[in-house]
């Protein structure tokens, strides 16, 4: 965010803002960051960068709570998580047992939005 303190933040970008807001979040040292979509509108580096600040976080022993509808980038970021559907869980795991039983992250929304769907419809 350096070269940018004179400039007002309704001129910033979207990843300025992003990463601004970030900032103010951890001013007071929290033990949880809850997030919701962290990466929307965000370039290619934008994405790395905070991707990259997030795990820094947990490295220290804190936890961050992500909402977010890009699934592939959740791969790439987070350790636990659980899905849901039309208010309900539907699925809860580590990210590897996630790959290793879905393939994806993708993958496993969608097979498990399914089967509830399925459910449902019996009733």
């Amino acid at each position: 965010m350096t070269g940018v303190g004179n400039k007002r933040i309704k001129n910033y970008s979207l990843g300025m803002k992003q990463r601004l807001g970030l900032a103010t979040a951890i001013l007071a040292d929290p033990q949880i960051l809850v997030l919701d979509e962290p990466i929307n509108g965000l370039d290619p580096e934008g994405i790395k960068w905070v991707r990259g600040f997030l795990r820094g976080f947990v490295d220290q022993g804190k936890q961050v709570l992500i909402s977010s509808h890009y699934m592939g980038e959740l791969g790439l970021t987070v350790d636990k998580v659980v899905a849901l559907s039309q208010g309900k869980i539907v699925l809860h795991s580590d990210r590897d047992t996630v790959i290793s039983e879905y393939g994806s992250f993708e993958k496993a929304y969608f097979e498990c939005t399914k089967m509830q769907k399925e459910e449902g419809a019996k009733y």
